[in-house]
C-alpha cells in the first residue's frame, strides 16, 4: 500500500500540483485528501479520481506497470506440406525391377518391347 501512495504523491508532485488543489479537483476537502496520501487509504474510487489529473492509467498508480493489452494469439502458421515422393519411391518392387532390366536392354531389344507395349495399348 506504501507503493501506491508513493506513486500517487511522486506523480502529483511531476504534475506540480499541491495536495490541497488534488484535493480541490477531486472534490474533496484536503485534509481528507492528505490523510488518504500520507496514511495509505487509497480506495479504487479514489484512484479512478486522481490518475487522470496525474497523467497515469489507475493500474499504473496501483501496481506500478504500465498496462499493455494483450497481445492477439495468431495461429502459427501450418507446416509445409510433405515433401512429393520421388519416382522411384512410389514404384512397387515388381516395377522397379522392370525398369532394371530396360535399363540395361539393348536398342534392339527395347524396340521390341516398345512394339509390344503399342499394340498391347492399342487392344485397351
Amino acid at each position: 500500500m506504501k507503493e501506491i501512495n508513493k506513486r500517487i504523491r511522486q506523480y502529483r508532485k511531476k504534475a506540480g500540483l499541491t495536495q490541497n488543489e488534488l484535493a480541490e479537483l477531486i472534490s474533496m476537502k484536503g485534509s481528507t485528501y492528505s490523510q488518504a496520501e500520507r496514511e495509505g487509504i487509497i480506495t479504487c474510487e479514489l484512484l479512478l479520481k486522481v490518475a487522470p489529473f496525474l497523467e497515469v492509467e489507475p493500474e499504473f498508480l496501483l501496481t506500478g506497470k504500465t498496462f499493455e493489452p494483450p497481445k492477439p494469439i495468431i495461429d502459427p502458421p501450418p507446416p509445409p506440406p510433405p515433401p512429393k515422393p520421388t519416382f522411384e519411391e512410389v514404384l512397387s518392387h515388381k516395377e522397379r525391377n522392370i525398369i532394371k532390366i530396360f535399363r540395361y536392354m539393348s536398342q534392339e531389344k527395347r524396340n521390341i518391347l516398345y512394339k509390344f507395349i503399342n499394340e498391347l495399348d492399342a487392344k485397351n
